[in-house]
């Protein structure tokens, strides 16, 4: 999938996303996504034009912009040690307060509290 048909697919799908929900909510969520997308291509173009030709093709060859696409494909390596624990901790952290305060500021609820086996 090419660059261009990767950024107008997210586009696409945050702004039928928008159409679908018409809730403050999803609005900020779904058009920070389009917005993202549409400026992918001016942020790479920047950094190409500042660093030069020469030094954006070493960096371009071993990154992607699907996430881990580069590992997989072997131009790049996963070290986790370049993270750092204390940032697996906050994002461990950050996914729980969000995951229980979901239902308090978006109004969606992620597991049902009534929910049963239902054969």
């Amino acid at each position: 999938m090419s660059d261009l048909a990767r950024r107008a697919s997210i586009s696409l799908w945050s702004i039928l996303h928008l159409i679908a929900n018409g809730d403050l909510a999803s609005l900020i969520f779904f058009a920070c996504f389009a917005v993202v997308a549409a400026g992918m291509a001016s942020i790479d173009a920047k950094r190409r034009r500042l660093l030069g030709a020469a030094a954006w093709q070493p960096f371009a060859a071993q990154t992607s912009t699907m996430p881990f696409a580069a590992i997989l494909a072997g131009r790049n390596q996963l070290r986790l040690n370049e993270i750092g624990t204390w940032r697996w901790i906050a994002a461990i952290v950050a996914y729980a307060l969000r995951l229980g305060g979901q239902a308090h500021i978006t109004g969606v609820r992620h597991v049902r509290s009534d929910a049963a086996l239902r054969i």
